[in-house]
């Protein structure tokens, strides 16, 4: 049963907060107060200035009758100011945000009208029948010893007369009394009454300084003037300005103050972050004044006299001891106004060691007495401000330290002192203070807890930007060890504590006596006597309250249990702390499940039951308390899926066993109704609950192996799927509705559906394992048109028992196949569950189960993947072989190759051709010649080239026809027979076969280039022909005009082939003539058709060059890019059987390498002619003799024609050398002058003195002859070239000349 709270029991319609207990004057963080005065602004920044009943009217009124500033002007001002305020959110060393240079303040913005608190109380009057402490024989005016209305010393004060300290000390300072006093005033720009209302100004001014000194305040006091107009607009402000600040005394640069109009929004809060920024370090030395006051009060030593004497009972006026726990509490809040928090540290440390000492304030105070409550609860505010100044100052071991000996102090004294720790009063304390203790990290928004925006999760843990708790501070030494709970957690760890002391504290409160929780009306006096000396009701309500009888409503321990959790669980979820977060997910579910919450519970049950990370660390006992708890849960609600989800769970052995509950998963869905809280997977049974590996930790474990590691398509494969049950013995049997194991990879998917049998083997809960031999699983087709291996079986597995479904399979395609993941279904009236699994989620060794005596006995399968095969092609039985791809290929020829097609199988087949022919660069084109009616297309759903039907050892030849490239290159030529048996269409099987193609040229040559004389004559520029060109075909022929040189080519061609070549011809095929010239070829022998060429074997032919220029004028060289064209053909064989290819004229071109003229150079050429060959000698006279002797040495007429095709006049000196071996006839030195576009020649008579036969060994000898032509302009001496027969280029860089022969 929930108890019920009291009259102190939190509202309901908010969260209960760690300090609403405690006065917040108590808890505040104490900034400067700075009072802003004349800025009248409608809404929440106005408040009222009034003081509290206690002080009454007794303080000094600040008034003005000048009316407050409206508008827009003041809006942003208040709006400014406002903003450098520092939240009580923000209790951090941090700058106000945009603020850097200040530290905060704290606003209060009133009217002109303002109260301040009176310095003294009023003295006594006859009501209080009290006497002043003065000796009774004065006979002056009574005297009474005046102090503050708020001091233990008034009579007046609620703490009065032995009382340490009232929150209200710290609201006088915090709210009443400001370090400073802005006032606002409009600086009016009227001519007429501007020296009027000067005056009414400064009268103002001055009269509130007075009020301000009569106070006894030392409130600064500001002034801050409004213009109407800018100092441009109205000269004479500056004067009015300085007379005002002299008329009233106030400085220039701290305390009077000057904002002109139509500034814009930032320029206000540049102004009012000046104003603060003058005023900061004069508000510091406010408090710093007060402190110092303190301080020599408390150095005094003696205690001021009361202002009249007690009078109650025996009390007593507070000891010295209690006035040093004061003053040292008034200096740790002073040094906190000024941001000092070390030295507010020290102040408050001191005092709460004065007050816990052994003479402290506990000690001589009765725990009945009230103010031993008032004590603890200064107590508790000093260790809070010492924590928050900790952690102001960073330094988080310590602040944890001292939070962790604060408590076991204040346990030991309320054990030894007070009321004692085992009562809800405490356990309300232990909440409390955790809750303090988070809300105080909150706050101080520590470095290490900091969130960095945009990260949350496991984000902010892969880059280490948060931690879970504080580092050691570095004061501590390294090595040192401390307790964890001395380091600082984040705050979901204080508020999971929080949750904790709040669950103790309902559960003493559940305890508490029938009596004890009867209204004081309605119990004797003796029960209200003891109950008050026996539970500890500080800060919390009394018992009748705490846990009132039938009908009252007490506190509501649920709400602040549950918000503690939710905090805590935000906090864990943010860092990523996973188990934590779980662990506080459950108790939030057991929580609402306690309270009769369900379907809320039901939520966050199941929602952990889905995502908990226990299930994957195999915490077994926390999975189990998540699943029982949600199965009871659903029970209740009535959610059949979630009952039959987690009954499945629990029957497996890994959790523990549950005790009065019955273990039937069949039945388990009886009488509920369909609530659905799964995902909804419809299915024609209505919604399916899936389950998997990841998501519930399932009593079946399934596997399916294949017995070997590879297979052939269209072969039989052994398989065995194996159903493992590991539940709880005593379980009731679960009947499979179905099993379909799905497979990757060329195979479908295989499904067993549930077949009962009827035989006792499968009703039988003693045998523990069972082997089902199943038919051949064959392919069917589904009604959705997805094709699968379907068979039927008894699936009821029994508690501990291992299914065995052993069966052979026919997998029609080729690949890697394997087992992705096996689904278990269940169905029954009530509901629908299917289980997932993968090979990988089962951690047992996969065994192969074969028959033993008495039960199945598992053998290791010898493999890494059990569940996965090889599927190999079907062995392809089809030979293919080529014809005509062994021999040579040449270039340029067409080649045709015969592919032959052989059936190797015992079955008629249909097959087709893919064929593909490729080189480097990528695909050849060639063309099918087969003629066979086979090879027409046909629908057999095979790709490529259509054979037809092959009956056993039947062969069929299909051909291709390419021709040859030009150039030598490698083919390879891939064959691929694609076909299958008639007998079986859906398995297809092929056969590649592969041949390299060489592809060689059947000739090489070599070339030889060289001039030759010209026999026509040369065109002049003095003798040009007039005559017409010639007409071919009605229009002139095309002929230069130019100069004409002959060339001579020299073609030697050699046999690169096997075999003997029929040469037909051979041709000089002209590509290109460059540099504006013609070319007439022309064959200089023809011993080259129709010849036979042997291998190796090396022929030669010449070719005359004709090469003209188009006009006299083209000077650019000439560049021939010419051909070889060889007609050629094999030879015809018997023995060869590709007849397309013999006898056929194949075309191939000889690439020559192009040929360069130069046309502007002079040349010089060199013929030798015997003179047998001469007709007649060009002596007129010859004397008979010496001819005779001539012709018989073998004498040789040597010409050297001098050509100047330029447009110059050339001179050349030609020197002939005689040397040993032959005499000349001719001039030895001599000079030829040359006109341009000439030519010219010498001869010379040459007589060998050498012997021929015995020099050449034969009949002839060359003999070097050596003469030299330079050109005289140019000194240059020319090159002879050889331009016939019977001359040649010596080793020496000369001519040789053959004579003989």
């Amino acid at each position: 049963m929930e108890p019920a709270g009291g009259p102190h029991s939190h509202s309901r319609g908010h969260p209960p907060n760690a300090f609403d207990d405690y006065p917040p004057n108590y808890i505040t963080h104490n900034l400067p107060l700075i009072v802003l005065s004349g800025l009248s602004v409608p809404g929440p920044l106005t408040t009222e200035s009034n003081l509290p009943e206690l002080w009454g009217n007794n303080g000094v009124r600040i008034t003005s009758e000048i009316p407050e500033i409206q508008g827009e002007r003041a809006d942003q001002l208040l709006q400014e100011f406002y903003r450098c305020q520092k939240t009580d959110e923000q209790w951090n060393g941090k700058p106000v945000q945009g603020r850097s240079g200040l530290l905060g303040f704290k606003f209060r913005a009133v009217a002109r009208d303002y109260n301040l608190p009176p310095r003294k109380a009023e003295p006594p009057t006859e009501a209080h029948s009290l006497e002043p402490p003065s000796s009774p024989s004065s006979r002056g005016p009574v005297q009474w010893a005046l102090h503050s209305p708020i001091s233990p010393l008034s009579p007046g004060s609620p703490i009065f007369p032995a009382g340490v300290m009232s929150d209200l000390w710290i609201a006088k300072h915090q709210d009443y009394v400001p370090a400073a006093l802005i006032s606002f005033f409009t600086l009016s720009s009227d001519p007429m009454r501007n020296s009027l209302l000067d005056n009414q100004l400064k009268t103002e001014i001055n009269n509130i300084k007075a009020t301000l000194y009569k106070s006894e305040y030392k409130t600064r006091y500001v002034v801050v003037l409004l213009s109407e107009k800018s100092i441009v607009q109205a000269p004479d402000i500056e004067e009015r300005l300085a007379n005002i600040r002299r008329a009233t005394g106030l400085d220039a640069k701290s305390a009077f103050f000057f904002l002109p109009p139509d500034i814009s929004r930032v320029e206000t809060a540049s102004f009012v972050e000046s104003l603060l920024s003058t005023l900061q370090p004069l508000c510091v030395e406010y408090y710093r004044d007060l402190a110092k006051h303190a301080r020599r009060k408390k150095n005094r030593g003696n205690i001021p006299p009361p202002t009249a004497p007690p009078t109650r009972g025996t009390s007593q006026t507070l000891a010295s001891l209690g006035w040093g726990v004061r003053y040292d509490f008034k200096l740790g809040v002073f040094a906190e106004f000024r941001q000092e928090m070390e030295a507010a540290c020290r102040h408050y440390t001191s005092a709460l060691e004065s007050i816990l000492g052994p003479d402290g304030i506990f000690e001589t105070t009765a725990s009945w007495s009230p103010r031993w409550d008032e004590a603890r609860l200064l107590s508790d505010t000093l260790a809070l401000r010492v924590i928050r100044c900790l952690l102001w100052s960073n330094l988080t071991t310590t602040a944890a330290q001292s939070w962790s000996n604060y408590r076991d102090r204040i346990r030991e004294l309320v054990d030894r002192r007070g009321k004692g720790s085992s009562n809800y009063g405490w356990e309300a304390w232990e909440s409390r203070w955790a809750k303090m203790m988070a809300e105080l990290i909150r706050r101080a928004e520590l470095a290490p807890f900091a969130l960095p925006d945009g990260l949350e999760g496991n984000a902010l843990l892969e880059k280490r930007e948060i931690q879970i708790f504080a580092p050691v501070e570095k004061a501590f030494p390294v090595g040192e060890r401390l307790s964890p709970w001395h380091h600082l957690q984040h705050p979901g760890y204080w508020w999971r504590q929080a949750a904790k002391h709040t669950k103790l504290r309902r559960h003493l409160a559940l305890q508490l006596p029938e009596e004890d929780r009867v209204p004081p009306g309605q119990s004797p006096a003796s029960a209200m006597a003891s109950r008050y000396g026996t539970y500890d009701t500080y800060l919390v309500p009394e018992p009748h309250a705490e846990y009132p009888t039938r009908g009252g409503v007490g506190y509501d321990h649920t709400r602040d249990i549950m918000h503690s959790l939710n905090t805590a669980l935000s906090c864990f979820k943010t860092r990523s702390q996973h188990r934590l977060a779980d662990e506080v997910t459950l108790e939030i579910g057991k929580e609402l499940l306690q309270t009769g919450q369900h379907v809320s519970a039901l939520e966050t049950l199941f929602q952990l039951w889905e995502e908990m990370s226990w299930r994957r660390e195999k915490w077994w006992r926390l999975v189990y308390e998540v699943t029982q708890s949600l199965h009871k849960c659903a029970k209740l609600v009535g959610n059949v899926d979630v009952v039959a989800a987690t009954q499945f769970e629990l029957y497996s052995n890994a959790l523990p066993l549950a005790r009065n509950f019955q273990y039937d998963l069949m039945n388990s869905g009886k009488d509920l109704q369909r609530n659905h809280t799964f995902p909804k997977h419809e299915t024609e049974s209505g919604p399916l609950v899936k389950l998997s590996t990841d998501s519930v930790s399932s009593f079946l474990t399934t596997s399916l192996i294949f017995y070997t590691e590879e297979g052939n398509a269209g072969e039989p494969i052994k398989a065995q799927l194996t159903i493992r049950s590991k539940a709880h013995k005593g379980t009731s049997a679960v009947t499979l509705n179905q099993i379909v194991a799905h497979l990757e990879g060329g195979a479908n998917d295989i499904t067993i559906t549930h077949l009962s049998d009827g035989s006792e083997e499968s009703k039988s809960h003693s045998q523990t394992s069972r082997l089902i031999t199943l038919a051949p699983i064959e392919k069917q087709t589904a009604k959705i048109g997805a094709s699968s291996y379907t068979a039927d079986a008894d699936l009821t597995v029994h508690a501990g028992q291992t299914l065995v479904l052993q069966f052979s399979l026919t997998i029609r395609e080729a690949g890697s196949v394997a087992v992705t993941s096996i689904n278990l279904s269940i169905k029954t009236e009530s509901f629908a569950l299917s289980y997932s699994s993968t090979p990988t989620d089962n951690t047992e060794i996969p065994m192969w189960w074969i028959p033993g005596p008495s039960s199945l006995r598992p053998r290791r399968i010898g493999r890494e993947e059990p569940s996965k095969i090889n599927i190999l092609p079907r062995p392809p039985k089809m030979e293919l072989r080529t014809h005509g791809a062994d021999r040579q290929l040449y270039t340029d020829e067409p080649i045709k190759i015969d592919i032959e097609v052989s059936n190797g199988e015992n079955e008629d087949t249909e097959s087709t051709l893919e064929v593909r022919l490729l080189k480097k660069e990528g695909h050849v084109d060639f063309a099918w010649s087969s003629s066979s009616p086979s090879s027409e297309n046909s629908d057999t759903g095979l790709p490529g080239h259509h054979i037809g039907t092959l009956t056993s050892s039947e062969s069929r030849t299909e051909s291709i026809a390419f021709l040859a490239p030009p150039e030598p290159a490698v083919y390879v030529l891939e064959i691929k027979v694609l076909y299958h048996l008639l007998s079986d269409k859906e398995t297809p099987v092929s056969r590649t076969h592969t041949v390299d193609l060489n592809i060689v040229r059947a000739f090489e040559a070599n070339y030889d280039f060289a001039p030759r004389v010209h026999d026509g004559p040369w065109p002049t520029l003095f003798g040009l022909s007039s005559l017409p060109d010639k007409i071919v075909d009605g229009e002139p022929e095309k002929k230069g005009n130019g100069i004409i040189q002959r060339w001579h080519l020299t073609a030697g061609i050699a046999s690169f082939a096997t075999e003997s070549i029929t040469l037909k011809d051979v041709y000089l095929v002209v590509r290109s003539c460059s540099g504006g010239a013609t070319v007439i070829t022309s064959k200089e022998d023809d011993t080259t058709r129709d010849m036979k060429l042997a291998p190796q074997a090396l022929k030669s032919t010449s070719f005359i060059l004709d090469v003209t220029k188009s006009s006299l004028e083209e000077r650019r060289s000439t560049t021939l890019d010419l051909g070889l064209k060889i007609l050629w053909s094999r030879p015809s064989s018997p023995t060869t059987t590709n007849t397309n290819t013999v006898n056929q004229t194949v075309t191939s071109i000889l690439p020559i390498p192009p040929f360069s003229i130069p046309n502007s150079e002079p040349r010089v050429l060199c013929t030798a002619t015997p003179t047998s060959n001469l007709p007649s000698l060009q002596d007129p006279d010859p004397d008979p003799s010496t001819l005779r002797s001539l012709s018989e040495a073998h004498t040789l007429l040597l010409t050297y024609t001098l050509e100047n095709p330029t447009t110059h006049f050339l001179t050349f000196d030609l020197a002939m050398e005689a040397t040993d071996d032959f005499a000349f006839s001719g001039s030895k030195l001599r000079s030829i002058n040359l006109l341009p576009l000439a030519r010219s020649v010498v001869s010379y008579r040459i007589l060998p003195l050498v012997d021929v036969v015995e020099e050449g060994k034969g009949k002839g000898v060359w003999i070097d002859v050596k003469c030299r032509v330079v050109d005289r302009y140019f000194k240059k001496v020319l090159r002879v070239q050889s331009a016939g027969k019977g001359v040649r280029e010596g080793k020496s860089g000369g001519l040789e000349v053959f004579v003989g022969g």
